[in-house]
C-alpha cells in the first residue's frame, strides 16, 4: 500500500490506525481495491486532499512523539477537514503537536497558541487567553479606524458638549 511506502513492514492493524487518524480511510474504504488500489507517481488518481491525507497517514504510520504539521488540511474539502480534526484529537492525546496555520478550524486542536507575523511573536500562551486579546486588539483597531475614516458629507462628530438628546437624536437619524 502507498501509506506504508517508507514502513513497509507495518501490519494491517498499524495502516488502519493511521489512514482513520489522517481521515483517509473513509475514502479508501470507498474504494473497491481499498487499500490495495494503484496510485500513480505522485498520487496521480488521487484528489489534493486525499494526497495530503496520504502524506499525513505516513507520518502517523511511524508513529513519532512530535508531529510537526505544516497547513495539514490546505488541500482538503471541510468535511475532510472536519474528519481529521475529530481524529486528531483523539491521536493527539500522548503526542506534541504543531501545528502551522491560517485555518481558525484547526485551533480546536491546540492548547498552547504562538502568532508570528514577519516582525516575530505577537502573542504566545494559553489558547483562550491568546484568542481573547486578540480579539481585543482587533476591537480596538477597528474603533481606531472607524473614529478616522472620514465622515459622509453633512456629518459630524458628537462631542463631549453634545446634549444627551442630540445624541440619542443622531443614533436614532432624527434632527431637528
Amino acid at each position: 500500500t502507498n501509506i506504508a511506502l517508507h514502513a513497509p513492514h507495518s501490519g494491517d492493524e498499524e495502516l488502519v490506525r493511521a489512514a482513520r487518524q489522517s481521515g483517509a480511510l473513509e475514502w479508501i474504504n470507498q474504494r473497491a481495491a481499498g487499500f490495495d488500489a494503484p496510485v500513480g507517481e505522485r498520487g496521480d488518481g488521487l484528489s489534493g486532499g486525499q494526497r495530503q491525507s496520504v502524506a499525513l497517514a505516513r507520518a502517523f504510520l511511524r508513529d513519532p512523539p512530535v508531529l510537526l504539521l505544516d497547513e495539514p488540511t490546505s488541500d482538503m474539502d471541510a468535511m475532510s477537514e472536519r474528519v481529521f480534526i475529530e481524529q486528531m484529537k483523539g491521536a493527539a492525546a500522548d503526542k506534541t503537536i504543531i501545528v502551522v496555520t491560517h485555518k481558525p478550524a484547526l485551533l480546536e486542536l491546540v492548547d498552547r497558541l504562538i502568532v508570528l507575523d514577519r516582525n516575530g511573536v505577537q502573542a504566545d500562551g494559553p489558547k483562550d487567553k491568546v484568542m481573547a486579546a486578540l480579539q481585543r486588539r482587533s476591537a480596538e483597531k477597528k474603533a481606531s479606524t472607524a473614529a478616522a475614516a472620514p465622515l459622509p458629507e453633512g456629518e459630524t462628530v458628537p462631542t463631549s458638549e453634545t446634549s444627551s438628546d442630540e445624541l440619542t437624536q443622531a443614533a436614532s437619524g432624527q434632527s431637528d
